[in-house]
């Protein structure tokens, strides 16, 4: 087991017993102290705090997406993980256009700039290919690099044991059974990742504003529903600004924030399209 897990235990929760505090049970493995759920430590520096079975599911389903993405979420969890062995993270450099590639840069610099790092507890909920985790380690004290699959967790370990970074700690995670303690970490991102409906929505939301240290930031993205070429079949559920801010006023009561990120090359047409995406800035109390 990687030293870095055995220090920052206590920046977990049990997700099955929903609080129980975590310690060490043996070199690959570290159990809850209250309901002794045992959680194993893959390849030294991942801890896998996947609860035993699904924890959450919506009665119906508003939108085929959610349904679709539903029936992936659930099938990985009864996956081997030893068997994950994509060599590519979802949204990897090396499997994206050149055009979506300076798309994301500009994105991950403007989320960035709005949540710097230096000397912060950063947690990247479903961190992909590390965008924002690797750079954030930079700086910070410690970063929580968090996902479901556990390609995209080997891929930013690999990337961060070649840029020599070692205040990095990988935790495969289910965010309907968020494993972090409230007012646990100073940062959080979520992005590219609120886009199958309301009933996702609001449980990752849940999870990660309840996590927000007092005087820490949540920095999440939304996909605007308004930004849609009329012939390009919907692949995200998007939402208004309006809708957005509803959903936060009722889970998050304290304050938010709202950045528009334009995808487009060129600033003059932000005069004539809705923007691609809100970044919204939510505040610890």
């Amino acid at each position: 087991m990687n030293e870095i897990i055995e220090q920052n235990l206590s920046l977990f929760k049990c997700p099955v017993c929903k609080g129980g505090n975590l310690h060490i049970h043996s070199p690959a493995a570290v159990s809850c102290s209250a309901c002794g759920h045992k959680y194993p430590v893959h390849e030294e520096n991942i801890l896998d705090l996947l609860p035993p079975s699904p924890t959450s599911k919506p009665a119906h389903y508003q939108h085929p997406l959610e349904k679709s993405f539903f029936d992936f979420y659930y099938s990985r969890f009864y996956e081997d993980p030893k068997k994950d062995n994509e060599r590519y993270a979802w949204g990897a450099p090396e499997s994206i256009t050149p055009v979506h590639l300076e798309q994301k840069k500009k994105l991950v610099a403007q989320i960035l700039s709005a949540a710097p790092s230096k000397d912060k507890i950063v947690c990247d909920v479903t961190g992909g290919a590390g965008w924002l985790s690797l750079p954030s380690a930079k700086e910070a004290k410690l970063v929580i690099n968090a996902d479901f699959e556990m390609r995209n967790l080997r891929y930013v370990m690999r990337k961060a044991k070649e840029e020599k970074i070692k205040n990095m700690l990988f935790v495969r995670a289910d965010m309907f059974a968020s494993p972090f303690p409230e007012k646990s970490m100073d940062i959080i991102f979520c992005t590219d990742t609120l886009i199958y409906g309301d009933y996702q929505v609001r449980h990752f939301l849940t999870g990660i504003t309840e996590s927000i240290s007092a005087g820490g930031s949540a920095i999440v993205t939304f996909h605007n529903k308004r930004h849609r070429l009329p012939f390009r079949k919907p692949y995200v559920i998007g939402y208004s600004l309006g809708e957005i801010r509803s959903i936060l006023s009722e889970i998050a009561s304290a304050r938010f924030s709202f950045e528009s990120f334009y995808q487009e090359p060129v600033r003059w047409v932000e005069a004539f399209i809705p923007p691609t995406l809100y970044i919204a800035r939510i505040s610890g109390k």
